[in-house]
């Protein structure tokens, strides 16, 4: 019922302010096959309203198969009325393939957490912020949300039971309720099989009752990731990859390739053998479990920011537009209006530091900022206690007009609030933003 009534009033007092919306950017893309064999995606548009500091991050479900787009999930920060006012969705997993059954966590004014699912109107409220979610089935299957404070929490019967309130937030949930490790991926074809890779790289084969130290000098730089064959497990290491085909045991891991830059993996969820390789502007196919690949797409003009595989098709994310490649051929899905760069380099009227997106972030994150005169600035990160965690400028001097640097978040950082300061030679301003990991 709270979803329904922010939703309605938000409907009824900001529908004047939405055509002053103006999208930036697509991101964070998944996908999913339902039992009926259409193609649903799922992706982030960050928009930001003119004049105001107010930016939204909302999940979108398209279907592939009618090309209807429609709103998914809310996330937005707001301060237009004197006061902040946030929703953030930062993680959401589905039961059985199946876009209609969704389970999604998240955190309400910067103080209180939640886990709900699609079925669950009841608001679960937590003073502390559950940062991950993994599902190991269906509907009615154990789910885990890792929170920052409590570790792995198991919730029953599919999500809708959980340790009370007071147990998480007095960080005293019963050991029963409990992994004895962060858990950080479920195998979706062996639900017994679970890893850790918050820190040091571990392997349970017991649905987490026990769990190993595995592949000591290998840590993933992402996810790891399944092959359809139920036993093959990959991942990326300093730009590498490394195959294991004993559903990680630790012994056989095994370095195939090397790649120049940063890449990402993603596997084919019913092809045995088939993944993908892809950084920024290409994508790389193996079909005989990464003992080789060849080029299948590039793409020099928006930079990519997420492959996914369904059936024959690969579907692409980039800044401002949707892909999907079949067969060779490449068609757009979905785009967003792009900026006219040479409009938005006229001075901007005053200074003013701009909310980072996205947000929360992992790992990184855009800070943007305008200056209306040539000024001498600073640019730090602090953590919640007001510990200098870097100096991204340091007494620069730069010109009028608008800026923008990245942030990454090194492995010593955890997930919380972080606030960034602009200083200039006459004021300073700041603003929060969230990591999670």
């Amino acid at each position: 019922m709270r979803k329904i009534i922010q939703i309605l009033l938000l409907i009824f007092v900001l529908s004047p302010l939405a055509v002053a919306q103006t999208p930036v950017r697509i991101h964070d893309l998944k996908s999913l096959t339902d039992s009926s064999g259409t193609d649903h995606l799922f992706y982030r548009i960050y928009a930001e309203y003119e004049g105001t500091e107010y930016f939204t991050d909302n999940i979108y479900h398209l279907n592939v198969s009618t090309g209807v787009e429609e709103l998914f999930l809310e996330h937005y920060y707001d301060t237009r009325f004197g006061y902040e006012d946030q929703n953030y969705v930062n993680e959401y997993r589905f039961f059985e393939n199946d876009p209609q059954k969704f389970i999604y966590i998240g955190s309400s004014g910067f103080e209180v957490g939640y886990i709900e699912r699609h079925d669950t109107l009841s608001f679960l409220g937590f003073l502390t912020f559950p940062v991950e979610i993994e599902v190991s089935g269906n509907d009615t299957s154990d789910v885990y949300a890792f929170f920052q404070s409590n570790g792995t929490i198991i919730g029953h019967n599919g999500g809708k039971k959980w340790p009370k309130d007071y147990e998480i937030n007095e960080e005293s949930v019963p050991d029963s309720l409990k992994l004895s490790f962060n858990l950080s991926s479920i195998s979706p074809y062996d639900k017994e099989l679970m890893f850790d890779y918050h820190g040091t790289f571990l392997r349970s084969i017991d649905r987490g009752k026990t769990y190993e130290v595995i592949a000591e000098g290998i840590t993933p730089n992402t996810d790891v990731h399944y092959d359809a064959d139920s036993s093959h497990i990959y991942l990326m290491n300093n730009s590498s990859l490394y195959s294991n085909s004993q559903k990680g045991e630790s012994e056989f891991w095994e370095k195939k390739i090397k790649f120049s830059g940063i890449k990402k993996i993603v596997t084919h969820p019913a092809k045995k053998g088939e993944l993908y390789v892809w950084s920024s502007d290409s994508i790389f196919v193996s079909k005989n479990y990464g003992e080789s690949f060849e080029s299948v797409y590039a793409n020099n003009q928006n930079e990519i920011n997420g492959v996914r595989v369904e059936s024959n098709k690969v579907f692409i994310s980039t800044n401002v537009v949707l892909y999907m490649l079949e067969d060779g051929f490449v068609s757009t899905l979905q785009a967003i209006p792009t900026r006219n760069e040479n409009e938005d380099q006229e001075i901007p009227s005053k200074v003013r530091l701009n909310q980072n997106y996205p947000n929360p972030f992992n790992p990184s994150t855009i800070i943007s900022f305008d200056l209306e005169n040539p000024s001498t600035v600073s640019l730090r990160v602090y953590n919640s206690i007001g510990h200098l965690i870097q100096e991204i400028l340091k007494k620069e001097l730069l010109l009028a007009g608008q800026h923008e640097y990245h942030f990454k978040a090194g492995q010593n950082l955890g997930s919380g609030i972080y606030f960034y300061v602009l200083s200039t030679e006459k004021e300073s301003f700041s603003k929060k933003m969230m990591l999670i990991k």
